[in-house]
């Protein structure tokens, strides 16, 4: 006999021995990825996007949603659609910035008032922005504790005094970032009962988690064309305070 022929056939028999092998566990991680992408989807949180003019914008709540989906399940609401049964599966409540008044919840949305609290009291989340900020404080939904959602352009030392859309100087988690700003509120009260995420140039806390509810004053959400045309052009944050949103709302989901 060969011996060099058995030596290629035994290298051949070990070469093919160990493609099996790779190739079984090539498959065993592919179906433990595809399991773990369908349980993540599976376990995908659902956001509720309220929406209604003017108090909350389509315009903000559809820029939210195009951020939100990448990670959760969405859905909006509307006053009518706004119930306690259609809250039942939801794990995120959340109200985007709006227009004109916060005094306009009167006759708005006075009446959704006890079912937003129920919410929040049995476990939901709230998340407001801006003008859901406002709609968070004591005057309103009333889901805050020691703490109220006030103008920041009429806090001691506020850099901003008019009602008008810019850019802000704030920190987030201690890094420093400018971020789209249109009149937004500042959380003041006792700061021990809240984790703040981010602070106004003045130091007031600009961004706050208590509890179930989240208020942000300014808005994260912002895409580009707020910025386009604008003398704040050059501070279009290329999706990065998309990202924090999302870290946000995922820090207040695990709260």
């Amino acid at each position: 006999s060969n011996p060099k022929k058995k030596n290629r056939l035994n290298l051949q028999f070990v070469n093919l021995q160990e493609l099996r092998e790779r190739t079984k566990l090539m498959l065993k991680k592919l179906l433990s990825l595809n399991f773990l992408r369908l349980s993540l989807f599976e376990r995908a949180e659902t956001l509720a996007i309220y929406v209604q003019y003017p108090i909350a914008d389509l315009e903000c709540a559809q820029a939210l949603g195009a951020i939100c989906k990448k990670k959760y399940k969405i859905k909006y609401l509307n006053h009518n659609t706004l119930t306690k049964k259609a809250l039942r599966k939801i794990d995120c409540l959340i109200f985007p910035g709006g227009l004109g008044d916060s005094d306009n919840f009167d006759h708005l949305l006075k009446d959704k008032k006890k079912i937003v609290e129920d919410y929040v009291l049995n476990g939901g989340k709230y998340l407001g922005i801006c003008m859901g900020g406002y709609l968070a404080g004591k005057y309103y939904f009333n889901i805050l504790k020691n703490v109220d959602a006030v103008q920041y352009i009429k806090r001691k030392k506020a850099e901003l005094r008019y009602e008008h859309e810019t850019v802000t100087q704030i920190k987030w988690k201690g890094k420093a970032y400018k971020m789209f700003f249109y009149d937004g509120c500042a959380l003041i009260g006792d700061e021990s009962s809240f984790k703040t995420i981010a602070r106004y140039k003045n130091g007031d806390p600009m961004a706050i988690i208590q509890g179930n509810v989240g208020v942000i004053g300014c808005h994260p959400e912002s895409p580009k064309y707020w910025y386009e045309g604008t003398p704040f052009e050059k501070y279009w944050h290329e999706g990065a305070d998309h990202e924090l949103l999302l870290d946000f709302i995922q820090d207040l989901l695990d709260n």
